[in-house]
């Protein structure tokens, strides 16, 4: 889980039970119908399979290698400052 890497944990302010329980009582499941194949790193082909399904226009992330490819098809690759900036 993510959320228990270190690097994330530090700026977790509260145990991370707390916001897995918050993520379950607010997210919506959805069986992913796509197959994409083209990510950098294979394992983030999913987050490609998932912005498909739910027709997603942008995909927020600091991983560079996924930031580099800028665009696939209708969904923008952006940065978190990015779209800190877009949303104002």
């Amino acid at each position: 889980m993510v959320l228990k890497r270190p690097k994330i944990k530090r700026y977790l302010s509260s145990p991370v039970a707390i916001y897995t329980t918050f993520i379950e009582r607010i997210a919506t499941s959805v069986a992913i119908d796509k197959r994409f194949d083209r990510a950098p790193d294979i394992k983030d082909n999913y987050l490609f399979d998932l912005a498909y399904t739910v027709k997603a226009h942008y995909l927020v992330t600091n991983d560079h290698p996924l930031l580099n490819m800028k665009q696939v098809n209708k969904i923008k690759l952006i940065s978190l400052a990015d779209w800190r900036e877009l949303i104002g």
